[in-house]
């Protein structure tokens, strides 16, 4: 919901349940690459979760624009949409089975894991390529079809160049090169296809003592 020009190229999202995250984000667009970004333990895992059982169960809206300029969401019958849910597990957070039990229910979603940023990528390109198979089908039968792709989380991959090096050899300018290509090669295809991706990354702040200035800390 940042821009009326982003507004008007979504069609469809997924809401979260959390009211003042969908209020202010509008939800989880599909046709769209998003990442939760935040310290380590703030809950970035748990949103992901959340969102995935969210799709399982089709909570996905029609965008409505409306005379007076203002947006609406119009949720779809669950008997006229399917949602596929991916879910990339590189953080092991999910490692104890009751991560995978969201409100007394078990997640029906597709697990993976990889070593390197390369077959990250690459499986969301067969993931993709398996979803445009799928809307061959919605014509068919009218039935919706979207597809949630996790990644929890991309900064804990490696290239596989680095993993090849020897031990203490640094590799680090290679993998934000592939990440931003890869990125830029999916956009066009997860807006045609009804794909949502979202991206979670942690972000690192090293607080330091003794230097506070008028009661606030620095960092």
């Amino acid at each position: 919901r940042t821009t009326e020009l982003v507004l008007s190229e979504v069609k469809y999202v997924l809401t979260t349940g959390i009211e003042a995250f969908d209020d202010i984000a509008g939800g989880v667009p599909f046709g769209r690459m998003g990442e939760l970004y935040g310290l380590e333990s703030c809950g970035k895992t748990a949103m992901a979760i959340r969102c995935a059982a969210r799709a399982m169960k089709k909570h996905v809206c029609e965008v409505i624009h409306n005379p007076d300029d203002s947006i609406s969401y119009k949720p779809l019958p669950p008997d006229k949409c399917k949602v596929v849910v991916v879910y990339i597990d590189n953080e092991q957070s999910l490692d104890d089975d009751m991560k995978l039990v969201v409100d007394g229910e078990k997640l029906d979603v597709v697990g993976c894991r990889f070593d390197t940023t390369d077959d990250v990528f690459k499986a969301i390109d067969g993931a993709i390529n398996f979803q445009e198979k799928r809307l061959e089908q919605e014509e068919e039968d009218g039935i919706k079809r979207f597809m949630l792709i996790v990644v929890d989380t991309i900064a804990s991959t490696s290239t596989k160049q680095e993993l090849d090096q020897k031990w203490g050899t640094q590799d680090f300018p290679r993998q934000p090169q592939q990440i931003s290509k890869a990125l830029r090669q999916l956009v066009r295809r997860v807006n045609r296809f009804g794909v949502a991706i979202l991206f979670t990354n942690q972000v690192r702040i090293k607080f330091q003592q003794g230097q506070a200035q008028g009661g606030k800390q620095t960092f």
